[in-house]
């Protein structure tokens, strides 16, 4: 498998972060050997956790742009998964709408997105935004994160005309569940990935199940569109 996976939102607090982690996880766990794009320069959590397999790139500007698409055409066996940063969809229009989409179908990699928002308009805008650029070349699922609360609870997003747009594309609603905070900082900080928090004496017996429950629900809500 040699897909491009791509997890925006643009604004930062959505929990972009959390949802690579997660895509990260599952495919190392199948043992598929994925390279990491971290482009948030500022804040580079899941590259430092994901250190090994992590490939930099700052996408608010052209080298960066031309940088991973040399490297992605490099690695034509292995699957990609980019974390994108807040203002994300910024250098996206200035430089990806063309350049990064046109280049994929020229290689040949399939690229899905992941969009993930909380409860405001703005979150509903900035898909709207990236539905525009990405111009239906990619299918975009709209990933609920359930640390805003409940599903029904995003309003703005369930009776959207963006929604529709967005299943249009051959997208879904995926709802991301969400992660005691205390599990999570341990994680952030640390820097350890999922695999290593699991090991043993890593975690107190509680935020252990905590977050292997979290890990099957993240898996679970990733598997019908992530396929090996």
């Amino acid at each position: 498998m040699n897909n491009v996976f791509y997890v925006g939102g643009s604004k930062g607090g959505v929990g972009k972060s959390v949802v690579s982690i997660a895509v990260a996880d599952l495919l190392i766990s199948r043992g598929l050997n994925p390279v990491i794009v971290e482009t948030d320069t500022a804040n580079p959590d899941v590259g430092s956790m994901y250190n090994k397999f992590a490939f930099f790139a700052d996408l608010d500007d052209r080298d960066g742009w031309l940088r991973m698409i040399a490297h992605i055409e490099a690695n034509a066996d292995r699957p990609f998964l980019i974390n994108s940063a807040a203002r994300a969809n910024t250098g996206l229009e200035k430089y990806g709408r063309d350049l990064f989409f046109d280049s994929l179908v020229a290689l040949g990699r399939e690229c899905t997105a992941f969009w993930v928002t909380n409860r405001t308009k703005d979150s509903v805008t900035m898909l709207a935004d990236f539905l525009e650029m990405s111009a239906g070349v990619v299918p975009v699922h709209a990933v609920r994160n359930m640390y805003f609360g409940a599903a029904q609870k995003f309003e703005l997003l369930n009776t959207s005309k963006t929604l529709e747009a967005a299943i249009k594309t051959g997208g879904t609603v995926l709802d991301f569940p969400d992660l005691a905070d205390r599990v999570y900082e341990k994680l952030n900080v640390q820097r350890w990935t999922v695999e290593h928090a699991l090991e043993p004496e890593m975690l107190s017996i509680g935020d252990k199940v905590e977050l292997m429950r979290w890990r099957r629900e993240a898996n679970r809500c990733f598997e019908e569109v992530i396929h090996a």
